[in-house]
């Protein structure tokens, strides 16, 4: 693969997102390619339970949905770097391109020209430890952040997609439900924030030869 051919398939990656909505139609959200919330729109009719884990449950099915849906088109983007039929849902989509070309490299040779700028440089083998050991510590690490004022938690996965979602029941002592949506996706985007901080700070280690935090 190509730069030029990495860097459109990135950025069609970075575009992609897709939205789903619970059944009851009350909840609608959008996630982009690797799940990661980007919009979550409440109907107003959603205060009439008044029961705020009911209402969590409905969000974390709806993003999941979502996230489903654009796995499958991300698949779609990166079908060239990838194994052949492979299931979306077991997909690697962070690291799976770079280790399929590793283990098959085209007429051109191994992957050095698809790698990106923090990888040039490295040889075969160390580039392939490196990727393997940031795939297992992506795989493993999660993040939670808590909304300003408590009334809201967000678990991640180190994807960024959501695992948990708790409300509290105070929630409705308004019945504004864009500020409750916007007050989610905010929280959601700290914990997300988090997590990838912790897989910077892990990619730095591993490249200066130390093993990253547990």
């Amino acid at each position: 693969m190509t730069s030029a051919e990495q860097g459109r398939r990135q950025r069609a990656l970075a575009e992609l997102t897709a939205t789903a909505a619970s059944p009851d139609g009350l909840v609608e959200a959008t996630v982009g390619a690797f799940g990661d919330l980007r919009e979550l729109d409440l109907d107003p009719r959603h205060h009439r339970s008044r029961d705020a884990t009911a209402l969590a449950a409905t969000i974390l099915a709806t993003v999941r949905a979502a996230t489903s849906t654009a796995a499958i088109a991300a698949c779609e983007v990166l079908a060239p770097d990838l194994p052949p039929d492979l299931d979306p849902a077991e997909a690697d989509l962070l690291f799976g391109p770079a280790l399929h070309a590793l283990d098959h490299p085209g007429p051109a040779g191994p992957v050095a020209d698809s790698r990106p700028v923090i990888g040039a440089g490295l040889d075969e083998d160390r580039w392939r430890h490196l990727l393997t050991a940031l795939r297992e510590r992506v795989r493993a690490a999660t993040a939670t952040a808590d909304s300003a004022d408590g009334l809201l938690t967000a678990t991640v996965s180190g994807r960024g997609e959501l695992l948990d979602l708790w409300l509290d029941q105070r929630i409705y002592r308004t019945s504004d439900a864009r500020r409750l949506a916007e007050g989610i996706t905010g929280t959601v985007r700290a914990a997300i924030e988090s997590v990838r901080a912790d897989i910077r700070a892990d990619l730095t280690d591993l490249l200066d030869g130390r093993t990253p935090r547990a």
